[in-house]
């Protein structure tokens, strides 16, 4: 009689499970620990590298908030600036999606601007 671990026997497709012995007891429970114990290292190890990084992430963040505060407390402090508000530069600031946003506008607004001028 063979094992499974002989000759690679899980590869095959075809096997017939009644000539194969199954494999030791005390075998199977060390494959098993050492799987859980990997398993459980490798997660743990993920953890703390999650942690760390999401640490790092909320410490930029937070140095960027305190700039963009400062910034803030700066562009307050310059007379005539009090009506300009972010939203107007923000959203006039061309990208290639906003641009091509736009180009897909236009053809559906230009039959609108000549009924318009019709009227």
């Amino acid at each position: 009689t063979r094992t499974a671990m002989d000759n690679n026997l899980f590869i095959g497709a075809n096997i017939n499970y009644n000539e194969i012995e199954p494999i030791d007891h005390k075998e199977l429970v060390d494959f098993v620990n050492h799987f859980v114990s990997s398993t459980t290292g490798f997660i743990n190890k993920f953890a703390a590298t999650c942690e760390e990084k999401l640490a790092d992430v909320a410490l930029r963040l937070q140095r960027l908030d305190v700039t963009t505060a400062l910034l803030e407390d700066k562009l307050s402090s310059i007379k005539g600036l009090e009506g300009v508000t972010a939203d107007a530069y923000v959203s006039s600031t061309v990208t290639p999606e906003t641009q091509q946003t736009q180009q897909q506008q236009q053809p559906q607004q230009e039959p609108q601007q000549q009924q318009q001028q019709q009227q």
